[in-house]
């Protein structure tokens, strides 16, 4: 909690001006001459207190000074308070996790249930859900080091590498945790937003621990998550965790997690990731920021009760005010004028959106995406691709291609693709539809049926369909691998020699790994 509150601010910190007036006013009743003080020149003090009355409350509950805290109420509410993330943000989440996996044959150790690596790759499943739609990639370390995964937010992509992660995948045991810097390094140098590498392993060599502390001055947030218990199962030939590297960690800035048998590993993690997030975050986007504003809502409305108490005005002056605001004014304008005290234009939008005026959506939100997505629903393809080409991030340019697409405009879908695929080369939707549409542009290249030109079948050149494809993921291992070869610069393959490995292994991802960190590490050797 005292996380988020280091982030506490307001979106619209202007708004707290209105509570100056109303403050003016209450000092001004307080600090007044009292009527005793006027008299008391011309009447006799025993006199004075028989003829004077005395009010039947105090001076504190007066109109003029409870105006101030009900001014104050609306006015943070007004303000905006923000301390977290939204928990459904304007725009895809650009954090990336790189996710350090210890192989090492102490990692099938089992103090633990079922066994170190088992507990780990369960507790990473559910540290995967609770990042859904943000960028993880996975490397594995042991004698050597390599890329399982570069960094994707398709899950159903990463998950089936990291289910088969185990200790008899590595060629050669180890802990060389300094090897998986210059891979880490080179999958974090195309990405943007905030960067975050979890180190999970039972030991943690002092080498690799200063390789990888030197990572936090290049930006990148290094955790430590330690898997294990503390003495092991020495009759199993199980050691206990090894806390040197990981106090050193600890000591260089990094943040060091403990596995535990519930849930509160995988929150803190969570949190963590969070708050690098938020540290890159615009304060004033109020699109990405939760308004804490509406839960002082409550508190408002016993404010304006005080208003209807007898003999006080505030009530009679506020619903005159309320008619000079609204005099003039259509039911449409005054109820615009309205939303426009509580809510953003984005949010605004996000209420049309909601109630399907999609085109009006449009013409309020302020962020492209938003604004692209409602032109896209109202199939205004044009005005959509003018406000995807604005986003540049790998979704802007995968909704910008389907836009394209909608439109019949298949050439420019295709090359818009190829342009999301060279970002992200794990993009499997993106992917599908550019192999999709180019079936689909070559048989019409050959086709002599002009009225086929001109009208295809809305089938084929629906992309919402080519994405439901999604399930049909024959050959997604092999398109992974292409990926891992193009990131590992230590050992790459010929074409000759991945079409025969390839070959060799089946679609089983263990059988893949363990053949190619095998292939790899055969070319690394003097």
């Amino acid at each position: 909690m005292m996380s988020e509150l280091a982030h506490f601010h307001f979106l619209r910190p202007g708004w707290l001006l209105i509570a100056l007036p109303a403050l003016v006013v209450a000092v001004l009743r307080l600090v007044r001459t009292r009527p005793s003080q006027k008299w008391a020149r011309f009447i006799a003090p025993h006199l004075l207190e028989h003829l004077l009355s005395r009010p039947s409350h105090s001076p504190w509950l007066s109109p003029e000074v409870m105006l101030f805290p009900c001014a104050l109420v609306f006015a943070v509410a007004l303000a905006g308070p923000a301390y977290q993330l939204a928990d459904a943000p304007n725009g895809p989440d650009d954090t990336t996790l790189i996710v350090v996996v210890d192989l090492s044959s102490s990692m099938a150790g089992r103090d633990i249930g079922p066994s170190r690596i088992g507990r780990l790759k369960l507790k990473l499943r559910d540290l995967i859900d609770l990042r859904r739609g943000s960028r993880v990639g996975v490397i594995a370390v042991a004698g050597s080091a390599h890329v399982v995964m570069p960094p994707t937010d398709d899950t159903d992509a990463l998950i089936p590498y990291l289910d088969v992660l185990a200790p008899d995948l590595m060629p050669s045991d180890g802990e060389h945790f300094a090897q998986a810097v210059p891979l880490i390094e080179q999958l974090l140098a195309q990405r943007g937003g905030p960067s975050v590498v979890l180190v999970a392993a039972d030991s943690l060599p002092p080498d690799g621990a200063t390789a990888l502390a030197a990572l936090q001055h290049k930006g990148v947030t290094v955790v430590g998550w330690v898997v294990g218990t503390e003495h092991g199962v020495p009759s199993a030939g199980v050691p206990g965790v090894d806390r040197v590297g990981f106090s050193a960690l600890g000591r260089a800035g990094a943040t060091v997690v403990d596995l535990t048998l519930g849930e509160s590993d995988v929150r803190h993690l969570d949190a963590l990731l969070d708050a690098a997030r938020t540290a890159q975050v615009d304060p004033k986007d109020a699109t990405l920021w939760q308004d804490a504003g509406y839960g002082l809502s409550f508190l408002g409305a016993l404010a304006v009760m005080l208003w209807f108490r007898r003999g006080w005005v505030l009530g009679r002056l506020s619903v005159g005010l309320l008619a000079l605001l609204l005099g003039g004014c259509s039911p449409e304008r005054a109820e615009d004028m309205w939303w426009d005290l509580w809510l953003t234009p984005d949010q605004q939008g996000r209420r049309l959106f909601e109630q399907g005026k999609y085109r009006q959506a449009a013409q309020v939100f302020d962020d492209p995406m938003w604004k692209g997505t409602a032109y896209y629903v109202a199939t205004d393809w044009r005005s959509a691709q003018a406000q995807f080409a604005r986003v540049d991030t790998t979704h802007g340019l995968f909704n910008l291609a389907n836009a394209h697409a909608q439109a019949k405009e298949l050439a420019s879908a295709i090359d818009v693709y190829g342009q999301v695929l060279e970002r992200e080369p794990t993009f499997v939707a993106a992917r599908l539809n550019r192999d999709y549409f180019q079936e689909l542009l070559a048989g019409l290249a050959q086709t002599t049926d002009f009225d086929t030109l001109k009208t295809p079948d809305a089938a084929a050149a629906d992309p919402t369909r080519a994405k439901l494809r999604r399930d049909q993921t024959q050959g997604v291992h092999d398109r992974a691998a292409e990926a891992q070869q193009k990131h590992d610069s230590k050992a790459a393959l010929s074409p000759s020699e991945s079409q025969q490995w390839l070959s060799r292994v089946s679609t089983n991802p263990a059988d893949f790994l363990r053949s190619k960190f095998a292939t790899l590490d055969a070319k690394r050797a003097p």
